[in-house]
């Protein structure tokens, strides 16, 4: 942890969640798609769980690459107690 409360990250994870859609195809007949309804960023830092908040219309990419492994959590870093990675 540093001076400012910020632990030290030792890996950098995204999490998609696909969920089977259904959609139309050019000829109007029903197929199903797996598509990504939703991901996020984890962090662990020091054997606790971070999952980072995201911007309004900012990829998980893109909110990943502001981290990078042995620098340090910020605010926007949520705490998960429940997830807590065993040493």
């Amino acid at each position: 942890m540093n001076a400012a409360g910020y632990c030290k990250i030792t890996s950098i994870e995204i999490e998609r969640f696909r969920e089977p859609v259904q959609k139309i195809d050019g000829y109007g007949l029903p197929y199903w798609s797996e598509e990504t309804t939703f991901g996020h960023v984890i962090i662990v830092a020091e054997g606790a769980v971070f999952f980072v908040s995201t911007l309004k219309g900012e990829t998980e990419e893109g909110n990943a690459a502001r981290y990078r492994v042995g620098g340090y959590t910020d605010d926007r870093c949520i705490y998960d107690r429940l997830a807590e990675v065993k040493p």
